[in-house]
């Protein structure tokens, strides 16, 4: 118990860890707009923006190509991800 006190308080900028490093700004940097979209998506704010009438016909129109966009970078990251060496090793 008192190890996962210690982890917790090290997640949370205690035990002389800083809560914002370097890394931290560099990812923020990196992934801001995949963590906003995770955000939107996790929440309902994307269905409260989708009952506004003005944007209505931007989702309506927008959203399939937004969605193959999206097919196209999953899909790319999956293809990018899947080189293992060792798998070919047996072979």
């Amino acid at each position: 118990m008192a190890d996962a006190v210690e982890n917790l308080k090290g997640m949370f900028g205690f035990n002389d860890i800083p809560l914002i490093s370097q890394s931290f700004v560099y990812y923020f940097k990196s992934y801001w707009f995949v963590i906003l979209a995770g955000v939107v998506c996790a929440t309902s704010i994307g269905k409260k923006l989708k009952d506004i009438k003005k944007l209505k016909l931007f989702f309506d129109v927008a959203e399939i190509p937004i969605l193959l966009i999206l097919l196209m970078i999953v899909t790319g990251f999956l293809a990018d991800g899947s080189f293992n060496p060792f798998l070919y090793f047996r072979f």
